[in-house]
């Protein structure tokens, strides 16, 4: 094709254009001049200038006016700032592999770098990952690049650009044979920031920076590449190369930007060893551009390219090795490339940049303030990618003093040029509300550009967006998929893990292990440390490879030494076992410490332990309680139940049995069982708080469904208690039989009381009652050997043996039992089945009471009325009572209520606070109190005399067991109060008395005789028969719902009863580690 008209203008421009962009200073030239210098390759190390001053871009301007062409947007340090390409052409930021799954938005587990993930870099500096290889081809159903994203950014356009080449209507294409070869050496396409080479806007004439350009790699004939050829056949190849690729551009074609003879041209031109052919061709096998797609390939071309002398391949190479793609990580020699190619001055601005990036790292391995200083030099240039770091240096404080308002400027300014970095890290902005206002949409818009950009961090927190965000959950696994194999195919470690775990769990893409590990082997290769943290633990513990223990403690440290808190966690625990080396708990708790830091809560939970019992250093409590905290805030719910047991202990701390509740409360929210039913149970029984039935039974359910046997065993016979006699508890009584399934001492003790006739529904069985007793105290729990032993001494199901009993009693009374250490304390009163010491009975007796056991309690307060064991004290005796009648117990309200009546020890006679105890006593079904308050409405002692209400009353005392209620309830009945006396009723009137006369021999007595004489044998007889009847219901127990007692007033002892309470509720967590 010719060139004529303004088109031959518009073909100087072009021209003119590169060698601005290569940084030659051009003087005053014709056209002519121009392109008869271009030709003879005289502009090569040229030092012109414009003799009137004007800027080149100046000078393009009043070209392009001249012409009626639209001029090409200027670069940054220019006139104006514009991005190289309309798009960044970056690559981008993505997060070191050194810290992905930290730091890349959850790429570990699907987690959203936005507000419902982890965030961008929350636990260290700008990463030093190099994304986009170009654009690359989408996954289906992907869509396409939206506008101002870099539609035709890729490979082979290098930092000039399709944007700047496309000038009006379309790409001048030059058909001059002569003016091929010279203008293919200036128009070398730039990688467009494959794993690191690009090369952005140039600046002013005569800035630094301009080494960049294309055209000023080394030839093949200095590189000493080798190959077929002169290094001007290659030269002449690779310019051709570029004008067909030219062509296919204004024709529309956007890939494959070469096509078939394009990349025939540059494979030929790369065989000879030609450095910017070689990094072309690695760039088509990156981005899948006329060939298909392969990242190792890739990076074998930039390799080769590298040691041609191409500072571009050098920058690619570099980066390659920095991040793991598709070769193991090597710090040294990405370093040493990355420097040379810095030292070239040949690709200044993107050495500059991929350099930064290197020293962008937390700890001793990073430099931030050198990194800041080269992402300013490149920023200077008009590199988009180096302001897109430098903003994000400037929002986190990172290396400079923190100026977010300027970073987040920085930011949208080379997010709306295109660049991936940018867009990305934007996204983190309007994700976490740094300097701009908090929108979830726009943080996964942002991330969506960046993505649809070839940017590969982007494409893996992108699939994790689709995922789990709140805006896109739900689009379906497929999507996401595709978007981690797409960053897998372009060799991006963090793309291969999130890929091996989609392929593990079968979401979206078929369920294949072997795959998932190939592809987590994979990156640990590429040094991504949750992929080497994998591997290693893989190694430790045989998963589908032989167990090596020095090869996972070596992947575990390359792991850790990119500040990994997994991998730390992991180290610290081979280095606390002496696995893979010696036995060294300082450095495991150094190790621990590191990975604290980084918000790992079993690394605070490693540390407690270690505090609380001295592991590799001194004991300190207080310390220990401190870390367990630090790791329940983090969702560790055993540093709660560890923390809760400190409190509960006092250790490092002040008892406080509040606090324990919390912490309880802290852990059983995060489906902690133990903590589930020792919270249970504190409720339940009223320790660190109100009693609170409906919370503890909640509670023990919790705990029960979650699989833990003790849990089932409470819960169990619990709901049997709670229903009325009669009643059967269908869901109670398999609670109990999984419990005793399970081996559970608790369900064992239940279900064998039930089986002995304590239960109304449950068919009696004392042979097996006793089996399930025995298994229980073998257990060693103190309930079962207390009823073992009354059932001992009753001669009930067992051989009757007051001495075995006692040797019960005294078993579980050593365990802490209050009920048992009351009942030894009455055995050694009265000398059943064992001698009598009455001072050790006291003694056992006080232990009762200080655990608030009512019948211990009232018996403490019997002891000191009668002065029969201390000398005689109504002050103690009355605080005894009064302290088991404020804990609830009905038996002691029912006493202190009588001594008000009586105005025994020094109360004054006071019938409105006897009946207002009584009243709490009759709430809970106590016979005694029925039958006393009714005492008081048939007198009229602090209530109006009611006969029909005494009457209730005394009935409701004798159902119940009450002697005295009995034996009036049966004088009532042979007196006609409740009735014409008719033969039924003079038989069930004598069967209250013949009860009655059973527990006393009052008075009562003689009615007795009276009645009897009255009926005939066969009345008699039957009034045998019914109170038979009634002493079997009586001794299996009368349950009825009881009304919960009122709160009592805590008295001096609560404390230190609660105290004791929690010690027992303890154990029962104990009993299921």
């Amino acid at each position: 094709m010719g060139v004529g008209g303004w088109g031959r203008e518009r073909a100087m421009a072009e021209m003119l254009f590169h060698v601005a962009r290569k940084g030659v200073k051009l003087g005053m030239m014709s056209w002519d001049e121009v392109v008869a210098a271009l030709r003879e390759g005289r502009l090569e190390g040229a030092d012109l200038c414009w003799q009137d001053g004007m800027s080149a871009w100046e000078r393009l301007d009043g070209v392009f006016a001249k012409s009626g062409a639209v001029p090409p947007p200027l670069p940054l340090g220019a006139v104006g700032e514009a991005s190289s390409s309309g798009a960044d052409g970056d690559g981008g930021v993505v997060a070191s592999p050194d810290r992905a799954g930290a730091d890349e938005g959850g790429a570990l587990k699907g987690e959203s770098a936005f507000p419902m993930g982890r965030g961008f870099f929350e636990q260290s500096p700008v990463p030093d990952g190099v994304g986009e290889m170009g654009r690359p081809a989408l996954p289906v159903g992907m869509g396409g690049v939206p506008a101002g994203t870099g539609a035709l950014r890729s490979m082979g356009l290098g930092d000039v650009g399709m944007g700047r080449l496309a000038l009006a209507g379309g790409i001048l294409v030059m058909s001059l044979v002569g003016l091929v070869v010279a203008v293919g050496w200036f128009l070398q396409p730039v990688a467009p920031m494959g794993a690191g080479a690009e090369v952005e806007s140039a600046g002013a004439p005569g800035a630094p920076g301009a080494e960049g350009a294309p055209g000023t790699t080394k030839s093949v004939g200095d590189s000493g590449a080798g190959g077929k050829g002169s290094a001007a056949e290659a030269e002449s190849l690779y310019a051709k190369a570029q004008v067909l690729r030219q062509e296919r551009a204004a024709g529309g074609h956007e890939v494959p930007f070469y096509g078939e003879e394009g990349l025939r041209l540059l494979r030929a031109a790369a065989e000879m060893g030609h450095g910017p052919a070689l990094r072309q061709v690695g760039l088509c096998a990156m981005n899948a551009d006329g060939m298909k797609r392969d990242a190792a390939l890739a990076v074998s071309f930039f390799k080769r390219a590298a040691e041609a002398g191409d500072a571009l391949g050098q920058c690619l190479y570099g980066g390659a090795l920095r991040d793991g793609r598709t070769v193991p990580v090597d710090r040294a020699q990405a370093r040493m490339w990355l420097e040379k190619a810095l030292a070239s001055g040949e690709a200044a601005g993107e050495a500059e940049v991929q350099l930064a990036l290197f020293w962008l790292r937390p700890g001793a391995v990073g430099d931030l303030p050198e990194a800041v200083r080269l992402l300013r030099l490149a920023a200077e240039r008009g590199h988009v990618k180096a302001r897109a770091h430098l903003g994000w240096c400037l929002v986190k404080g990172l290396g400079t003093a923190a100026d977010v308002p300027a970073g987040v400027a920085m930011l949208q300014s080379a997010a709306q040029q295109g660049g991936g970095a940018a867009q990305y890290l934007l996204a983190s902005c309007y994700g976490h509300g740094l300097g701009v206002t908090k929108d979830v949409a726009a943080a996964e818009e942002w991330c969506r550009k960046a993505a649809a950009g070839g940017y590969e961090a982007a494409m893996v927190e992108y699939g994790n967006i689709l995922e789990t965000g709140p805006l896109t959950a739900g689009k379906g696994f497929t999507e996401a998929a595709g978007w981690y194999r797409l960053a897998a195919e372009m060799g991006w470690p963090a793309g291969l893990w999130n890929l091996g775990r989609m392929h593990a769990a079968g979401l979206g893409v078929r369920e294949d292990v072997a795959e998932a590990e190939r592809l987590f082997t994979q990156a640990a290769e590429g040094g991504l440390p949750a992929a080497m943290t994998w591997l290693g633990v893989a190694c430790l513990e045989g998963k589908g490879r032989p167990v090596d223990v020095l090869a996972a403690r070596g992947w575990l440290e390359k792991a850790a030494a990119a500040v990994y808190g997994p991998a730390l966690l992991r180290l610290g625990r081979m280095q606390a076992a002496g696995q893979g080396g010696e036995v060294d708990l300082p450095a495991a708790m150094l190790s621990w410490q590191a990975a604290a830091d980084l918000g790992e809560a079993e690394a605070w939970y490693e540390l407690g332990l270690c505090w609380r019992v001295g592991r590799g250093g001194r004991v300190d409590a207080a310390q220990a309680l401190t870390c367990f905290q630090m790791a329940g805030e983090l969702r560790h719910g055993e540093s709660w139940f560890q923390a809760a047991r400190m409190q509960g202990r006092g250790e490092g701390c002040e008892r406080d049995l509040g606090k324990v509740r919390d912490f309880l409360k802290k852990a059983a929210l995060r489906d902690h069982g133990r903590a589930q039913l020792q919270l249970g149970l504190m409720h339940l029984r009223g320790v660190g708080g109100p009693v609170d039935a409906k919370e503890g039974r909640y509670w023990l359910e919790m705990a029960a469904k979650s699989g833990l046997p003790a849990a089932m065993g409470h819960l169990g016979g619990l709901m049997v208690e709670e229903m009325p006699y009669g009643k059967r508890s269908e869901e109670g009584l398999a609670w109990l039989e999984k419990a005793v399934a399970a081996g559970d001492a608790t369900g064992q003790y239940h279900l064998g009381e039930y089986k002995m006739g304590a239960s109304s529904f449950i068919e009696k069985d004392e042979r097996r009652g006793i089996e399930l007793l025995k298994m229980a105290v073998a257990q060693d729990l103190p309930e079962a050997m207390l009823k073992l032993g009354i059932y001992h001494s009753l001669g009930m199901g067992l051989p009757k043996d007051e001495v075995e009993a006692v040797r019960l009693y005294r078993r579980a009374a050593e365990a802490g039992l209050a009920s048992a250490q009351g009942q030894y304390a009455c055995n050694l009163m009265e000398g059943e089945g064992v001698p009598v010491n009455k001072e050790e009975a006291l003694q056992w007796m006080l232990r009762a009471g200080r655990q608030g056991d009512p019948y211990g309690v009232t018996q403490l307060g019997f002891i000191y009325q009668e002065g029969d064991v201390v000398p005689k004290n109504d002050a103690e005796a009355l605080r005894w009572i009064r302290k088991a009648a404020y804990s609830g117990d009905a038996g002691a309200q029912c006493q202190l209520a009588r001594y008000y009546l009586l105005g025994k020890l020094g109360l004054k006679k006071d019938s409105a606070a006897a009946v207002k105890w009584l009243e709490k006593g009759v709430a809970q079904n106590n016979a005694e109190s029925l039958t006393l308050m009714a005492v008081c409405y048939m007198d009229g002692l602090g209530v109006k005399k009611d006969a029909a209400r005494a009457l209730e009353l005394i009935r409701a005392a004798a159902e119940r067991g009450d002697s005295l209620g009995q034996a009036l309830y049966g004088e009532k009945i042979y007196l006609g109060k409740t009735g014409p006396l008719t033969d039924e009723r003079k038989v069930e009137a004598l069967k209250w008395l013949m009860l009655a006369s059973q527990y006393d021999t009052s008075s009562y007595a003689q009615n007795l005789g009276v009645v009897k004489k009255a009926l005939t044998k066969a009345q008699v007889a039957e009034a045998e028969a019914r109170v038979k009847s009634f002493r079997m219901i009586l001794d299996r127990g009368i349950q009825e719902p009881m009304t919960d007692p009122e709160r009592p007033v805590p008295d001096p002892d609560q404390v230190e009863t609660e105290r004791l309470l929690w010690e027992v509720i303890e154990k029962a967590g104990e009993k299921v580690e």
